[in-house]
């Protein structure tokens, strides 16, 4: 069995969850509980009460064989009352920056903005990356996204930065529509002509739904230039019993010679009584008879799938031979907190451990960390291939230090902190001030008076406190405060 990791590049997964608003992702796939097999539709619920956001993020590689070494940080800043929900969906930052870890040093990488409606729906997403030669973020493109009145996308505009003129051009639409559940009917992919100046077709989904709002039929097809038509390429059909189980999902090519749909491969499910998956079998089509190709094997504790087996098939013998397993533990909120990946061994006919990824959760049931160990002579092991990816929140909302709107005008780093974390804030004219940090329940940790001056900077030692969320504030004699929140992290 191949070795999968969830190794996280948290901006890369945050800007995808933003890109399309009606196809949510995750940030730790499959960490919770059973299989899905869609996604929900894209939503703008608000709250007062207190919530939590992620800010930051510190992937470590133990690549140097001894100890973690931190590769890179990502963290965010919002405004209002903007976040995800506990899975880390359509995350609404204001700002999101990633930096890259050079000997130790925090460099930027790039940095995406975004813009918002009053519905919160996302306006504008612009990405800029760090130019290490001029030390200033350098426009790369902006996408910009368009509604209707029920807050479905209509249309997604992405544009390249133009260096040379200074000014932004076209690259890529998406267009959609909807029937009056707000189902997607169509999704229609253009790319701009640069020499007729206009947009041109390229691809284009359509799909069907039955009238439980569950989606029966999806197309996929190609534009022909020449004929100025839509030409079909492949078509998923899926097929729901009673309980509204997913039972068949059967995938076709188009014969462009005789003009009809030829089946290419399925997918047959089965439940228990609980809707929980029990088999996944996939098929494919050989001499116009469907043949087995693959299994998975789900098993239960609870509403927790904890055994999943993948199997091969054996023409020969007919039969169903193991492959691999997947065994996972659950916390009491149904949370995954650890998985182990194993390999049948067809000499012993066991299955032997191979790796492993652990994860914790806050009281928000958000994922805080999750890292990685390999099997070696009986006992589990950190490999140089391995990684602890470490994620940190904070709260927002009712009786929330964090929902203090004020602005960060002095830079901060490195984010998260590990031993220390450095100031550097410039005045306009000499002044002095105070600098305090506070945890995120207000309570005063230090503090530190400091004398007049136009050009600032401090480094602090973190090493005493505990890892979690601090904020930092800087208030001059004149009474004028500015905020800024980091993370600790040990």
């Amino acid at each position: 069995m191949k070795k999968t990791t969830t190794k996280l590049v948290l901006a890369g997964i945050l800007l995808s969850a933003t890109v399309n608003a009606q196809q949510a992702q995750t940030l730790a796939p499959a960490m919770n509980s059973n299989h899905v097999i869609s996604a929900s539709a894209h939503t703008n619920a608000k709250s007062t009460a207190l919530q939590s956001r992620v800010i930051g993020a510190a992937l470590l590689n133990y690549s140097n064989g001894f100890s973690y070494t931190l590769e890179d940080t990502t963290f965010l800043t919002y405004s209002n009352d903007r976040g995800h929900d506990s899975a880390l969906q359509e995350i609404k930052f204001d700002v999101l920056v990633s930096q890259n870890v050079v000997a130790n040093v925090p460099v930027n990488n790039y940095k995406y903005t975004q813009t918002f409606d009053g519905d919160d729906n996302v306006l504008t997403n612009l990405q800029q990356n760090w130019n290490t030669g001029t030390n200033t973020w350098d426009n790369a493109n902006n996408t910009v996204y368009t509604y209707d009145g029920n807050d479905n996308m209509l249309t997604s505009v992405s544009q390249n930065w133009n260096s040379g003129t200074n000014t932004w051009e076209n690259y890529r639409k998406e267009i959609y529509t909807y029937d009056g559940d707000n189902n997607m009917l169509t999704h229609v992919i253009q790319y701009w002509d640069n020499v007729f100046l206009t947009w041109v077709n390229s691809t284009q989904y359509i799909y069907n739904y039955n009238v439980n709002n569950q989606r029966t039929m999806e197309v996929y097809q190609n534009w022909n230039n020449t004929l100025l038509t839509w030409v079909n390429s492949t078509k998923s059909t899926m097929v729901y019993d009673a309980n509204d189980d997913m039972t068949t999902s059967l995938f076709q090519t188009w014969d462009n010679v005789g003009l009809t749909w030829v089946n290419n491969s399925q997918h047959l499910y089965t439940y228990d009584a609980n809707h929980h998956m029990l088999t996944d079998v996939s098929q494919y089509v050989s001499m116009s008879v469907w043949v087995n190709s693959s299994k998975y094997t789900y098993a239960y504790t609870g509403n927790d799938a904890t055994t999943v087996v993948y199997q091969n098939w054996n023409n020969m013998m007919m039969t169903w031979d193991n492959n691999s397993r997947s065994l996972r533990t659950f916390d009491a909120d149904h949370n995954m907190i650890s998985q182990v990946n194993q390999d049948w061994n067809t000499m012993t006919t066991a299955f032997d451990n191979v790796n492993r990824t652990q994860y914790t959760y806050n009281s928000f049931n958000q994922p805080t960390s999750m890292w990685s160990d390999q099997w070696n002579a009986g006992i589990w092991q950190v490999q140089t291939s391995d990684y602890k990816q470490n994620l940190y929140y904070e709260t927002y909302g009712t009786n929330s230090v964090a929902n203090t709107a004020a602005v960060a005008d002095f830079n901060l780093y490195p984010v998260p902190a590990q031993n220390f974390v450095r100031i550097e804030k410039t005045f306009t004219t000499p002044q002095s001030f105070t600098v305090s940090i506070t945890d995120l329940q207000g309570r005063l940790v230090r503090t530190y008076s400091e004398k007049a001056t136009t050009n600032y900077s401090r480094n602090i030692d973190v090493n005493q406190l505990s890892s979690g969320n601090y904020v930092i504030k800087i208030a001059t004699a004149n009474g004028k405060a500015s905020y800024q929140q980091f993370t600790v992290a040990h």
